[in-house]
């Protein structure tokens, strides 16, 4: 009811004029199925976070990104400073050494190829 409710808000608000009853029912369900078992609270604050940055319905993909941001790329320069400081023979905590593992792998999954 809240879902629907809100979603009905949504379209007199970012000017979807016109949705019938059938189109907001369609919509509901959708959103529904897409964000099965994400909370409804949650679901709410990112539709509201979205609505104050955008003038369109957001989909369940948008409100996803908002409640699950995904995380930001490992620097290519801070991976560079590492490499250097390894070649001059510079002790490399394990947390660096982690971060130089772990942006290797970020970069072999953007070729899609594996890691030997």
């Amino acid at each position: 009811m809240q879902l629907t409710m809100a979603l009905a808000q949504v379209c007199e608000l970012q000017k979807q004029y016109g949705k019938t009853a059938a189109n907001l029912e369609t919509l509901v369900e959708g959103f529904m199925w897409l964000l099965d078992g994400t909370p409804m609270d949650k679901v709410l604050d990112a539709m509201k976070t979205y609505m104050l940055s955008h003038n369109d319905i957001p989909t369940p993909s948008d409100l996803l990104k908002i409640i699950n941001p995904p995380e930001e790329p490992l620097s290519k320069a801070v991976f560079i400073a590492l490499c250097q400081a390894k070649e001059r023979g510079e002790y490399l905590t394990p947390t660096e050494r982690k971060y130089m593992r772990d942006y290797e792998n970020q970069e072999i999954t953007k070729t899609g190829k594996k890691h030997e």
